[in-house]
């Protein structure tokens, strides 16, 4: 699904059912698979391969404040990923 829609790093992406937010977990998936230079890219022990999206830097605050936006009825999903969102900056 995020292939077709092909999210841009200065676009703004909304899931109104957000759940457990995989849909946006997985738009900055792709977006770090879609944005790293050959230097970004690391491969574990089990021949995975990590991308970092360093090439995402100059959009970093347009991602990091106002680009994903997800609603849902269910508090305990949205305080989840509140909890999520927090860990994923370091807070």
């Amino acid at each position: 699904m995020i292939e077709l829609i092909a999210p841009q790093p200065d676009e703004v992406v909304c899931d109104p059912a957000c759940g457990t937010a995989g849909f946006l977990a997985r738009t900055m998936e792709y977006l770090n698979r879609e944005h790293s230079s050959p230097a970004g890219i690391f491969e574990d022990e089990d021949g995975n391969k990590h991308y970092s999206g360093d090439l995402l830097e100059p959009y970093r605050e347009h991602i990091n404040k106002n680009m994903f936006w997800g609603f849902d009825f269910d508090t305990t999903m949205l305080a989840r990923l509140q909890h999520e969102h927090d860990a994923a900056r370091g807070r």
